[in-house]
């Protein structure tokens, strides 16, 4: 099962957004409680991470396996396919069923977290 390219967070005009605000706070001579500048910050996150939800929501829990693979995948070329103990990675299809889940849940994990 095929999915698309996985897109970026839109950081940029967040920053730009963030100075702006900064900048009109200082030039007002006024402070930025932490309080506001923590919800600021959120609404940022969650602009910025917009195309990543509407990615995310599109391809739904059906296509988790296939992203935990690309993850296994990645962090195999990150390690010159060494596992945590400096040994050869198994292929994905010779991890067996309990690893498999594991690296699903583990992407299933930071989905929840980027697409509430």
């Amino acid at each position: 099962m095929s999915i698309d390219r996985f897109p970026k967070a839109e950081w940029g005009e967040s920053w730009a957004e963030l100075t702006g605000y900064v900048r009109q706070a200082r030039e007002d001579g006024g402070m930025i409680s932490p309080a506001d500048l923590e919800k600021f910050l959120a609404e940022l996150r969650r602009k910025a991470l917009k195309p990543v939800r509407e990615y995310l929501n599109r391809i739904g829990e059906a296509h988790i396996p296939s992203l935990a693979e690309r993850a296994y995948e990645a962090y195999g070329a990150s390690t010159g396919g060494r596992n945590y103990q400096g040994l050869p990675m198994p292929a994905w299809a010779d991890l067996g069923e309990p690893i498999q889940q594991a690296w699903s849940a583990a992407v299933s994990a930071v989905v929840t977290e980027l697409a509430p």
